[in-house]
C-alpha cells in the first residue's frame, strides 16, 4: 500500500471541499495527488484508513496513484459508518 508517487510538483496544495451527492450523502473532500504521496500518507494526513480511500475511489490493489489524480477523502470517521 505504500506506493509513492514520483514526478514534478513538490509541496502541499489546498484541499477543495465538496458535498458528495448520492444515496449516502456525506461531507467529503477532494485531494489531488502530489509527488511523494502514497495512499498511506494521504490516509494518515486525513485520519482515515487507506482502505477507505481506495474503496471510495475504486482503486484496486496494489493501490497505484498518479500525479494529479483527484481522490475523494471521506470526512474523518465517516468511511466505516457508511458500510456498516
Amino acid at each position: 500500500m505504500g506506493n509513492d508517487v514520483r514526478g514534478a510538483g513538490a509541496g502541499r496544495h489546498p484541499v477543495n471541499e465538496i458535498a458528495a451527492v448520492g444515496k449516502d450523502c456525506e461531507f467529503m473532500q477532494i485531494y489531488v495527488v502530489r509527488e511523494g504521496d502514497s495512499l498511506d500518507s494521504i490516509a494518515a494526513a486525513f485520519a482515515v484508513s487507506a482502505e477507505e480511500i481506495a474503496y471510495d475511489n475504486q482503486i484496486p490493489e496494489p493501490y497505484r496513484l498518479a500525479l494529479g489524480q483527484a481522490l475523494l477523502i471521506p470526512a474523518e470517521g465517516e468511511g466505516q459508518q457508511k458500510r456498516a
